[in-house]
């Protein structure tokens, strides 16, 4: 455990180094102000103009929902950056070599950076929102943004070779988000399409205000981390050309 702290401190330090990453860290929290107080102000402008009751306030929870996504996915993009800066300079594969081992550096990369965002996102739903959520809501939003978020930083290191790669792989990723908004703008009879996408029923879970939902939701995102890990996992080996030395013996299983 300590030598996972260790690595999880190194990666913090090392965003001193990268300003664009540091930037990113902060970007929530200025979406969840721009939601909060722009949104409402915005709102009033529209009904007093085509004087009209609501326009946006119907859409409320897609704010909220949105700020509950892509909370998570800024900080585990931020993991996914380290992740293919460390693979570029060969540091992962030398970790790896560590105490810290495969399992430990992905703990350390993957694990703990979804931590941190679950409780960010917590504060940042209860801070923020646009509707009154209850507690489990916002506990259930928060659980299910970070499993996502860990699911997004693991598409951007599996699909990408190098870290330039990943920035373009990130803005093609970050689509999976918009599985959320798809009960407010998509056809019912056509909705089974996006059912892969965990974001899908974490946005069926709040329209249809059914917390099971999220159980669906959960399982389809630590399915996709699962494969996807087994997948890094088997790059990592390869790299190291280890394929035939058990390398892969916990992770083909």
């Amino acid at each position: 455990m300590k030598a996972i702290c260790s690595s999880f401190r190194q990666m913090i330090l090392f965003l001193k180094n990268d300003m664009m990453l540091a930037v990113a860290c902060g970007a929530p929290v200025l979406i969840g102000i721009a939601f909060r107080f722009g949104i409402p102000l915005l709102e009033r402008i529209l009904t007093g103009h085509f004087g009209m009751e609501e326009i946006l306030t119907q859409y409320y929870p897609v704010f909220d929902l949105f700020l509950a996504c892509i909370t998570p996915v800024f900080y585990c993009f931020v993991a996914a950056m380290v992740m293919l800066e460390e693979r570029d300079d060969h540091i992962m594969t030398a970790l790896h070599a560590t105490p810290l081992g495969q399992t430990g550096y992905f703990i350390s990369r993957l694990g703990l950076p979804g931590v941190f965002s679950f409780l960010i996102t917590e504060i940042m739903t209860a801070v923020f929102s646009l509707t009154a959520l209850s507690a489990v809501t916002q506990l259930l939003l928060a659980l299910d943004g970070a499993a996502q978020g860990v699911m997004f930083s693991l598409l951007v290191v599996t699909l990408s070779s190098n870290k330039l790669e990943g920035m373009a792989v990130t803005k093609l990723t970050s689509l999976i988000i918009l599985g959320a908004v798809v009960p407010w703008f998509v056809p019912e009879r056509v909705q089974f399409v996006f059912w892969l996408l965990p974001s899908f029923w974490m946005g069926k879970m709040v329209w249809g205000q059914e917390h099971l939902l999220v159980l669906p939701s959960l399982i389809l995102a630590v399915l996709w981390i699962y494969v996807l890990l087994r997948r890094s996992a088997r790059r990592g080996c390869n790299r190291r050309g280890r394929t035939d030395n058990g390398c892969l013996k916990k992770w083909a299983a």
